[in-house]
């Protein structure tokens, strides 16, 4: 009935049996035998069987289990249904605070003088700080091979095994590709890995597609749409004949938006980061996304491909910025630092030790968010915490 996300809905209806029951059921004996069930007060429904933890751990499992399943199949529409009328329900009964806790990743490049012991330890930081999900930005391999690929999908299967946390609540995997992952056109790369006789090997000849379901066996999606407590995630994988923008932004019907909506792409958006000492733009699109996103003052924006380290603060525009007058007041978007190499440092290292170390770590609630930024190695701040207030009135980010 649910495909691949039955454990994780086979637990939904478990957990509400359990509810069910402390609603409907709690007797209590007498000499003459079981006494009349006791109706639950008022504050026990809120507080010890509908409580936010309760309701928190049915919006993950129901989370988890979309990120299983392909968009728009059979599956997919029943966990929906579910969700519509089960889920939804309890929490406009039970109101909870919205929020979510999303670690933030890109660039990492895995190849032959990077293994994923830092992408571990970036995952051990996000399991450690509860993340609900996990965005990797694009260039997950450095050379676009599937062995590379594949060390991705261990570190994290490593960590989060069965896509859990190690406190066993679910965790929901958000990676996309980037042009190091499958794009043709790198022409001395291409001659490299024919040398070195890695053809079989090479992602663009196998098919995207086809490396993908190898390495995570789940089905591709060009765009993946999911939903995390509430918040809508759009990821647009980077392939060698880039999405419409069109095609990738989210459906959302008038007089309804969600609370928050995250968008990640691989390349950065037009006009709004350079890369430091070198004066290029680093775009990829060519301004629709902006166009668009910029209309639901709502969204957080992230990319990789910028390599600008975390300490930077054009890292994070909100509104105005470089090259970037036509934004609102409000719209936030965030360049992922790269978990191997910033461009300042872009010169030759030790092995093993390219610069950078770095990840994100935003939480988010209706008020706000906070972000921190990570030294992935110690698992120290290496900047204050980012932080930006949500003006109610107009539902968009300012600086606090």
């Amino acid at each position: 009935m649910f495909g691949s996300a039955a454990k994780e809905m086979a637990e939904f209806f478990d957990t509400l049996e359990q509810c069910w029951m402390k609603v409907v059921a709690k007797p209590y004996d007498t000499p003459l035998g079981p006494g009349v069930c006791e109706a639950p007060t008022e504050e026990d429904l809120h507080t010890k069987i509908y409580s936010p933890e309760v309701l928190s751990h049915l919006a993950s499992l129901v989370s988890l289990a979309s990120s299983k399943v392909a968009e728009g199949s059979m599956e997919a529409r029943r966990i929906a249904l579910f969700r519509r009328e089960y889920l939804d329900p309890l929490y406009a009964r039970f109101p909870v605070r919205p929020s979510v806790r999303i670690g933030l990743l890109a660039d990492i490049h895995i190849g032959d003088d990077n293994d994923n012991s830092d992408l571990k330890r970036a995952l051990r930081i996000f399991d450690a700080k509860k993340a609900d999900a996990v965005i990797a930005a694009g260039d997950l391999t450095d050379f676009g091979l599937l062995s590379e690929l594949k060390e991705v999908a261990a570190a994290w299967n490593e960590v989060f095994h069965g896509s859990r946390r190690s406190d066993g609540e679910p965790v929901v995997r958000l990676f996309h590709y980037g042009d190091h992952d499958t794009a043709l056109n790198f022409k001395v790369r291409q001659r490299e890995v024919v040398e070195k006789g890695r053809w079989a090997d090479y992602i663009p000849h196998i098919g995207p597609d086809v490396a993908w379901e190898r390495a995570f066996g789940e089905k591709f999606e060009p765009v993946v749409r999911r939903t995390v407590k509430g918040c809508e995630f759009t990821l647009v994988h980077f392939l060698p004949s880039p999405v419409p923008f069109a095609s990738s932004v989210p459906s959302v019907p008038v007089g309804r938006k969600p609370w928050l909506h995250v968008f990640s792409q691989h390349r950065a958006y037009r006009g709004l980061f350079a890369r430091p000492g070198c004066g290029d733009e680093i775009s990829w699109d060519d301004g629709a996304s902006l166009a668009f996103l910029t209309d639901m003052p709502n969204t957080i924006a992230v990319c990789g491909h910028a390599h600008i380290s975390a300490t930077n603060a054009t890292s994070f525009v909100v509104g105005g910025g470089r090259g970037a007058t036509a934004l609102p007041d409000g719209f936030a978007v965030i360049a992922i630092p790269s978990l191997l190499y910033q461009i300042e440092t872009w010169l030759p290292k030790p092995k093993g030790d390219h610069g950078s170390h770095q990840a994100l770590f935003m939480i988010a609630t209706p008020d706000g968010i906070a972000v921190e930024r990570l030294d992935v190695r110690t698992g120290a701040k290496v900047a204050p915490d980012i932080e930006w207030g949500i003006h109610s009135s107009k539902q968009a980010l300012r600086p606090l």
